[in-house]
């Protein structure tokens, strides 16, 4: 997940979100990940322009797990374990992603190591799709981008995040520019 404030998260519809300073609504993440993901156009009157960074990262349920404070059995220690598994298992549930047209930015690992996806759109109003953003989604073969949106393609020269390609590990997958 990212690293901003999560006091300024709402939830509606099952999707977390936040406001940017225009009031346009930020898809921060889900309550329940399902095999289709819908993404809807308008949360709470508020048009959806942004798939936030890490919203739908694999990562992003093990990292909202904490320990209690004080020293941590081994029983709990094996439970957050045992729970990360779980949660690892869950996050690869998604098989295909639907992105409203008002959509205008993909943000870094937002949807990082969800290799059972085998289907995403990515709409037209699309401006940018961050560093990470389909990294390791191995399970799309066929990636459509808007020939004018401004695609992370470095490949790292050390090991930050901010570095690295938008679709990092897509062996398999076709590149079209249309």
């Amino acid at each position: 997940m990212t690293k901003e404030n999560r006091q300024d998260w709402r939830l509606s519809g099952g999707f977390y979100y936040r406001l940017n300073e225009n009031g346009e609504a930020i898809i921060c993440g889900a309550e329940d990940w399902p095999e289709i993901l819908v993404i809807p156009e308008i949360i709470d009157g508020h048009t959806v322009v942004e798939i936030g960074d890490g919203a739908f990262s694999s990562d992003v349920k093990a990292q909202s797990l904490s320990f209690t404070d004080g020293p941590v059995s081994e029983e709990q220690l094996t439970a957050k374990f045992m729970d990360i598994m779980i949660e690892d298992m869950v996050c690869k549930r998604l098989k295909k992603v639907t992105l409203p047209e008002t959509i205008r930015r993909i943000g870094c690992c937002a949807f990082y190591q969800n290799n059972e996806i085998s289907e995403v759109n990515i709409p037209r109003s699309v401006e940018e799709i961050d560093s990470c953003a389909f990294s390791n989604v191995w399970g799309v073969t066929r990636f459509e981008i808007p020939a004018t949106t401004k695609v992370y393609k470095d490949y790292p020269e050390d090991d930050l995040c901010e570095e690295q390609a938008a679709f990092e590990g897509c062996v398999n997958a076709e590149f079209v520019f249309i």
